[in-house]
């Protein structure tokens, strides 16, 4: 294999480890985002939320 053939399959293998560097880091930030995401929780488990909610006024009521 001659220096040009290597180094053009090195550059390749450079830009194909960027693009599943950055694919995997938008994953992580849209997986982080729907983590933090309490509005859209409450929306999926309204009565979970009434729960949590009413257990945290019981518990900081007798404070």
């Amino acid at each position: 294999m001659s220096p040009e053939e290597r180094l053009a399959e090195l550059r390749n293998s450079i830009l194909d480890s960027r693009e599943q560097i950055s694919d995997s880091v938008e994953q992580i930030r849209e997986e982080a985002r729907e983590a933090v995401d309490w509005r859209s929780w409450v929306e999926e488990h309204p009565w979970e939320a009434v729960g949590v909610a009413f257990t945290a006024g019981f518990i900081l009521g007798f404070r």
